[in-house]
């Protein structure tokens, strides 16, 4: 990998931060998107085809390459030669990574594996393994992998999306076989158990045209959803609802939860993100339409899922905005049971009660777990005393926070032990009645 040591000096003020204008890499400067998208950035790396930024706050981001403009590509280019070319979804050349397509239109980049029994196992960008049944491929795919591998020797029913990722084999130890039933579907897709799925789902049209006046269209949302193996649809299940930072997919944070999702055992994991990532404006609203529109084809699928107990969560940027849609979720009635912020130096959950203004009783019963690295220096541990002091002074009765020996990166643990302790607290809070307080763990 390449890196090139950031200097924040410069000589064009952008939002605060002196911003470099010129071709080198190593200063903060403005980077632009293909669709003329404007970020305030300094360089950390390459990484594969990804480049990685790092914003004003801290926050790393990565953009594919080829999404950059024609200008900031030219510069990487004489800074690091031209990208390695990917083959397209026409070469018939499976030792190198292309663009595979579905049945029903959907793409992915990734690498060829291997062909197990019937199934297509692919490698994306982030290194997971993905399976797709080779008969839910386009015509055009399936006709690569006849004239490469020979003909398929029988045809399974097709499924028409790439499950990702592929199941863990030691997932049955979590909990017991699903029981038997017909498929899992969600919103006209079949939901393989224990692996994330992606769909689309349509927006109602009050989001649609409330997205219109902050200059957001959409028509419908791409959501992710991982339901455990042992999943039961007649049964009671707690949601955790991912949020991701500013700029970067909910859906592709989700691996992050699912472990610990497994771990606690009684949690689904869904995310939701627009069609076109990222979006001109990248709001709290936007996000929630996204999310929203995941939640109810769940409960449409599962009637009742709308009275499940719910949790946000989410690191750094995502953890802010899981204080933020917990005053949504709060106020529009979910039963929000906790929210969960790794890598926090904000407190926004107070913003979001000022904001969305849910019941002010209700909102500060919920429990926050907050997970800080002793080595960050973007979420540091003093930090992390602030937003735990600034929440308890608004009001909040369970705030609890825990450091672990890392930087700025995710720690699984503490999220399985968040979960735990928020469907603990939830027990003792219905134990004791409505109007008692829950009880703290330390």
């Amino acid at each position: 990998m390449k890196r090139l040591c950031a200097l924040w000096v410069g000589v064009v003020l952008l939002g605060g931060i002196a911003v470099a204008e010129s071709a080198d890499l190593s200063r903060p400067r403005v980077w632009t998107a293909a669709s003329g998208q404007q970020l305030a950035a300094v360089f950390v790396e390459l990484s594969g085809d990804q480049v990685v930024l790092r914003n004003r706050s801290g926050e790393s981001i990565r953009i594919p390459r080829n999404r950059l403009s024609a200008a900031d590509q030219a510069l990487l280019d004489e800074s690091f030669g031209p990208m390695e070319s990917v083959a397209s979804s026409e070469s018939s050349d499976l030792s190198r990574p292309r663009v595979w397509t579905s049945a029903s239109g959907q793409q992915l980049m990734a690498a060829f594996v291997e062909l197990s029994g019937n199934q297509v196992i692919l490698k994306n960008r982030s290194g997971e393994p993905i399976r797709i049944p080779r008969t839910a491929l386009s015509a055009g795919d399936q006709a690569l992998l006849d004239e490469s591998l020979g003909p398929m020797v029988s045809a399974p029913a097709a499924e028409d999306e790439f499950a990702t990722p592929a199941p863990d084999m030691g997932a049955a130890s979590y909990g017991t076989s699903a029981p038997s039933q017909g498929p899992i579907t969600v919103a006209g897709t079949e939901i393989p158990l224990g692996q994330k799925t992606t769909f689309h789902v349509p927006l109602d049209e009050e989001t649609i045209k409330d997205l219109k006046k902050s200059k957001n269209e959409a028509t419908e949302a791409v959501v992710g959803l991982w339901l455990p193996q042992d999943f039961d649809p007649r049964k009671e299940w707690r949601i955790l609802l991912v949020s991701a930072t500013v700029n970067a997919s909910s859906i592709d944070h989700m691996h992050f939860y699912l472990d610990p999702a497994r771990d606690a055992g009684g949690w689904v994991v869904i995310a939701g993100d627009g069609p076109h990532a990222p979006p001109s404006g990248d709001s709290t609203e936007w996000r929630w339409s996204m999310a929203k529109a995941g939640l109810m084809a769940l409960d449409a699928a599962f009637p009742g899922a709308r009275q499940w107990p719910i949790a946000t969560g989410g690191f750094s940027g995502g953890a802010k905005r899981s204080g933020l849609l917990g005053g949504i979720l709060c106020r529009d009635k979910w039963n929000l049971i906790g929210m969960y912020m790794g890598g926090c130096n904000q407190d926004m959950a107070s913003k979001g009660l000022a904001t969305y203004r849910p019941g002010r009783a209700e909102f500060r019963k919920v429990p926050v777990f907050l997970s800080i690295g002793e080595q960050d220096t973007v979420a540091t541990v003093q930090s992390g005393h602030k937003v735990r002091i600034s929440l308890e002074a608004t009001g909040f009765r369970d705030v609890r926070m825990e450091t672990y020996d890392g930087a700025h990166d995710p720690y699984l643990p503490h999220t399985t032990e968040a979960l735990k302790w928020f469907v603990e607290l939830a027990a003792k809070s219905s134990a004791s009645g409505a109007g008692a307080p829950a009880g703290r763990l330390r």
